[in-house]
């Protein structure tokens, strides 16, 4: 075998490890980090409040992925505040996806205060398709902030 038919065939497997850990590890790599906070500002009445903030989905399916957050989650005590960090979609089809999975995750925790910040690929989603992704997230009980703030 030649030089460069060895290196083409080197390169090509390390392409396609790459590319299997990209698209079958990695994605199934959840974490959960325990975080106390101590911000200056913050009114006593605050103190101690446990919040679950769950911040980029990105959905693409109801796949494996997002089972196994619903499986971490069934493990997780239930929040006093939940906040979902933006970024719910993975492509512009996966809108349905994503308000499912906001559905499991209330289902989970039922009667929980839940806001949301919306991300950059809610922005990439065109006009009608994010006015109906917030208006699915408003009929969930997510309160959307937009350039907004809360008492």
């Amino acid at each position: 075998m030649s030089k460069p038919a060895l290196w083409a065939g080197l390169l090509g497997g390390l392409g396609a490890a790459a590319l299997g850990y990209a698209l079958k590890i990695e994605p199934l790599r959840l974490e959960v980090t325990e975080t106390e906070l101590f911000p200056a500002r913050l009114p006593t009445s605050l103190d101690g409040l446990e919040v679950l903030f769950l911040t980029d989905p990105h959905v693409w399916e109801r796949g494996p992925r997002e089972r196994k957050l619903l499986e971490i989650i069934e493990e997780l005590p239930t929040p006093e505040l939940m906040v979902w960090g933006g970024d719910f979609v993975g492509s512009v089809e996966a809108a349905g996806d994503a308000l499912w999975l906001v559905e499991e995750v209330a289902a989970r925790f039922p009667g929980v205060p839940t806001l949301a910040v919306p991300g950059n690929a809610e922005h990439k989603l065109g006009r009608v398709r994010r006015e109906q992704l917030y208006a699915g997230l408003a009929e969930r009980g997510v309160r959307l902030l937009l350039n907004d703030w809360i008492d």
